[in-house]
């Protein structure tokens, strides 16, 4: 409940090269391998109930380094270091895609990255490289590597959120939104 769909004509990419294996280490919701997977339209915090991990795993260290690319063209809208309430998703991007045939906005999360590519402000084409898959957590004290999980990409889909909060921001309220189908790819789960 409060969950939407994406259209169907937003045609939207893996965040990956293409040709590159991807599998999902943390799916759908809380039971799909992270408590932190939760939200559907709750207005004063992100809804990630469908942000999925990805994991390169014929890539060393889950991937650690490889390039993170932008599923679809947009404004970057976000990107650095998060901190504050944000903090836990380390160097992350945003990006506020150009589709808006519906009528709806959509912002696109990339958390935990090793680099970013990009700057606030600056427009990416679809497939253009944003940063570096990476383990990045705690953004207040810049930690690349976290001790608690291993190299991932944190990915989320949101539609109508705001894009502000404490300390440098994040993406808040709207409505989680089911990603699929990516590249084609649909029935997604752990």
């Amino acid at each position: 409940s409060g969950a939407v769909a994406k259209p169907s004509d937003f045609d939207i990419g893996l965040p990956f090269v293409e040709g590159e294996e991807v599998y999902i280490s943390s799916g759908y919701g809380p039971g799909g391998g992270s408590s932190l997977h939760s939200g559907t339209d709750e207005t004063a915090k992100t809804n990630d109930h469908y942000a999925l991990d990805f994991i390169l795993p014929k890539r060393s260290d889950n991937g650690l380094g490889q390039p993170v690319v932008a599923i679809a063209a947009g404004k970057v809208v976000k990107a650095g270091w998060a901190t504050a309430g944000w903090a836990n998703y380390g160097l992350r991007v945003y990006i506020e895609h150009d589709y808006n045939a519906d009528g709806h906005k959509y912002v696109s999360l990339y958390a935990h990255l090793n680099a970013v590519s990009v700057v606030e402000g600056g427009h990416v084409g679809k497939g253009e490289r944003i940063g570096e898959l990476g383990d990045s957590c705690d953004g207040d004290n810049k930690q690349l590597s976290c001790p608690s999980f291993n190299p991932h990409l944190h990915f989320a889909l949101h539609q109508d959120s705001h894009i502000g909060g404490s300390g440098t921001g994040g993406s808040y309220g709207g409505h989680a939104t089911v990603p699929e189908p990516f590249d084609g790819y649909e029935d997604l789960q752990k």
